[in-house]
């Protein structure tokens, strides 16, 4: 799909105002031009895909909601967001990386594959940086930065995070 359109979509989207009719329509015109019919998520307003991005490698599972001013970048890599999962206002989830080190006048990126699993709560502004995995019905405490993989049943916290505590028994949130 031409990145005219996914601008002017997107633009569209950002327009709507909230309350649940608006997320209801906003879900189904994303289903329309970009994700598998009758994906059961809602966004609020406020979502950012920067130009070039490749909406079409984000993957959302049902039952999924994403708070106002979610932002992503997946033009070659893949986002995938798992059932039921929470995700707070003004996250950033990242799939491209660039090297400290490069020469001059050359533009290097490498990109990896991001993965939230089923029954996540990720808090606000919480910035999920590339290749990074984070187990099912884990919590990522508001304002943390993922940088390495969160294991299954932990609240996870901090800059960068890690893990605060453990679930002794398997709490479901799905």
């Amino acid at each position: 799909m031409n990145n005219l359109i996914i601008a002017f979509v997107i633009k569209l989207l950002n327009s709507l105002p909230r309350g649940s009719y608006f997320n209801l329509l906003r879900r189904h015109i994303l289903n329309l031009f970009f994700f598998k019919r009758n994906s059961r998520f809602s966004i609020s307003n406020g979502l950012i895909v920067r130009p070039y991005t490749g909406i079409k490698n984000l993957q959302i599972g049902d039952g999924v909601f994403i708070n106002h001013g979610f932002s992503f970048g997946c033009p070659e890599a893949k986002i995938v967001i798992g059932g039921c999962t929470k995700i707070g206002p003004s996250c950033l989830i990242e799939t491209v990386n660039h090297p400290y080190l490069q020469e001059k006048n050359k533009h290097v990126a490498t990109s990896k594959d991001v993965t939230i699993g089923g029954g996540v709560w990720i808090g606000a502004r919480v910035t999920i940086l590339p290749g990074v995995s984070i187990g099912n019905n884990s919590v990522i405490a508001a304002g943390s930065v993922v940088t390495k993989d969160i294991p299954s049943n932990v609240l996870a916290g901090g800059v960068p995070a890690r893990v605060i505590k453990k679930y002794e028994k398997n709490i479901d949130f799905l």
